[in-house]
């Protein structure tokens, strides 16, 4: 079939939403699937190219190493660079994902690329993860896992299908009180300084715990987002994790400290390491992290008996057709229901 030739193939919306949130061509991904299939089957040559299109592989990519393009062998070596990870984290912006993500996976695959001499095959993969695992939890290495595969899936390369991510025990949730969120308030002032960075953390932890955003979308709020006097936050789909925008709503005593954190941070209410430049100089670093302020909000919500679907709704949990069709709520709406449920960390 020649590349003027094609056919329209029908998939899953939901599944080709994914794959265009993971950054994959969804159209080029399915291709090269097929032709996969038919390598197997004897039907292309062993460079996993077609005999008539001995050139489909090299279009994208002119750092793999010796021109066969036999990306399904493991032991031949793959060649990348800085600028082939910019790329790829190019693509990966342009397909909607977080700045900080972009720069997580950009840190991860520089870092392979620095330890491997930006040449690998199947084996110099499996030995840098290996030496991850000593040094990492299992959720990083199985981040670390994730961004590799997709770099390398995007190059074209099969072996690295052959990496599995390692298995992650499930654990009841950790179980987070007031006390917990005032006492990590309290540590964050270890040195009792009072300073305006001392303030800014214990701001965050206090804004995460009346309102459950994750930590990330709190750090990339600006003020624009805030309305303090409606005690409102109005966060766009571009810095939820979700890609849907939702409003939150946070308490009285939130608002007195956002009216506080504005005057000494005019620019921008928060930073990446808001809490870690705390944090950071603590011998004893807390055991709670900001994280752990969205399950109190979600826990303290049911102790109060709250409507499940208004916190999912400011959870931003928006999985149900319910909440994605019909359950729109108005933010004056959300307020009273916010208000009666009555959400407090400081008296």
């Amino acid at each position: 079939m020649s590349k003027e030739d094609t056919v329209s193939i029908q998939l899953p919306e939901s599944l080709v939403r994914k794959a265009e949130d993971e950054g994959l061509n969804v159209s080029k991904t399915c291709e090269l699937a097929l032709e996969r299939r038919l390598e197997a089957l004897g039907e292309i040559d062993s460079n996993g190219a077609n005999p008539s299109n001995s050139n489909s592989y090299n279009g994208n990519n002119n750092h793999v190493n010796g021109n066969n393009g036999n990306h399904s062998n493991h032991n031949h070596k793959v060649s990348f660079s800085k600028t082939d990870v910019q790329n790829f984290c190019n693509r990966l912006s342009a397909a909607g994902r977080s700045s900080l993500r972009v720069n997580a996976v950009k840190g991860k695959l520089e870092k392979l690329g620095a330890h491997v001499n930006w040449s690998c095959n199947l084996n110099d993969v499996t030995d840098y993860l290996n030496g991850r695992r000593k040094e990492v939890s299992n959720r990083t290495l199985s981040d670390d896992i994730q961004a590799i595969k997709q770099f390398f899936k995007d190059m074209n390369v099969y072996w690295i299908e052959k990496i599995k991510k390692p298995n992650l025990s499930k654990h009841r949730p950790k179980v987070v009180e007031k006390e917990d969120i005032l006492n990590l308030m309290n540590e964050l002032d270890h040195d009792k300084t009072e300073d305006k960075y001392v303030y800014r953390a214990q701001a965050a932890v206090h804004l995460s715990a009346v309102t459950g955003m994750r930590p990330w979308e709190i750090y990339r709020l600006s003020w624009e987002d805030v309305d303090i006097e409606e005690r409102i936050i109005d966060l766009p789909a571009e810095k939820t994790k979700t890609k849907e925008e939702r409003i939150v709503v946070f308490n009285e005593r939130a608002q007195k400290r956002l009216r506080k954190l504005k005057k000494l941070f005019p620019d921008r209410p928060f930073i990446n390491k808001a809490i870690y430049l705390i944090t950071n100089k603590m011998d004893e670093k807390p055991e709670l992290k900001l994280k752990h302020c969205r399950k109190f909000f979600s826990q303290e919500w049911d102790r109060r008996n709250g409507s499940t679907r208004i916190k999912e709704m400011l959870l931003g949990h928006f999985g149900s057709i319910d909440l994605r069709n019909y359950n729109g709520q108005t933010p004056d709406h959300l307020k009273d229901i916010y208000d009666e449920v009555g959400i407090k960390v400081l008296d």
